[in-house]
């Protein structure tokens, strides 16, 4: 029950922070969000920028830790990878839009990343965490792309860091096209990285 509450205070503070300045936000608005008392709250940490961190990493940092966004196996395929990945990142946001249902920002992805550039401002640490988690995927993608080019299913590359990379741009890049545009639309993600990838098998 204990561990339910939390996942109930931490998504409801999550959907607080998409939509306020974490320095502006005050407990006394977290507390008549959510229903949880002061006492509660601090059950989780001793201030409150430390219980907007322990959301953060929470929400965030975990959410996007790729190796708990994408359901990977062994020596799947690039394509198989790629499909994944979307997947991936549906779920994703499948949670952060039902966790922020009765607060949603007209634009979830601009809110959402809003919040990501105050984390270094805030918790440079965890900036610095958020850096890794982003550099850890990259890895994950040229190891599939090292066992694509080793099975024939991609023609070798000369510089397999650079893919990956360009992968990973795809997805930071039209997130970003979105926050400022329209809406996220995976359908067109996806034809972007499908597009990229048969120009690596020819």
């Amino acid at each position: 029950m204990r561990e339910n509450n939390k996942e109930k205070l931490f998504a409801q503070t999550f959907s607080l922070l998409l939509t306020h300045n974490i320095g502006d936000l005050t407990l006394e608005e977290v507390e008549n969000a959510t229903g949880f008392t002061r006492g509660a709250i601090f059950y989780y940490a001793k201030t409150k920028l430390d219980f907007f961190r322990q959301v953060i990493i929470s929400q965030v940092l975990e959410k996007q830790d790729i190796h708990r966004k994408v359901n990977y196996t062994e020596g799947m395929s690039l394509k198989d990878f790629i499909q994944a990945y979307l997947t991936g990142i549906v779920s994703t946001r499948a949670y952060y839009l039902d966790t922020v249902t009765d607060t949603l920002p007209s634009n979830p992805t601009h809110a959402y990343l809003l919040l990501v550039l105050q984390i270094k401002r805030y918790y440079p640490d965890l900036g610095d965490r958020y850096y890794t988690i982003m550099k850890d995927e990259i890895a994950l993608w040229k190891k599939v792309l090292t066992n694509a080019v080793a099975s024939g299913e991609i023609s070798p590359q000369e510089d397999l860091d650079t893919v990956a990379a360009t992968f990973q741009s795809l997805f930071y890049g039209y997130s970003f096209h979105a926050s400022i545009g329209k809406a996220f639309d995976p359908a067109a993600l996806k034809a972007q990285m499908m597009g990229f990838y048969q120009s690596l098998c020819k």
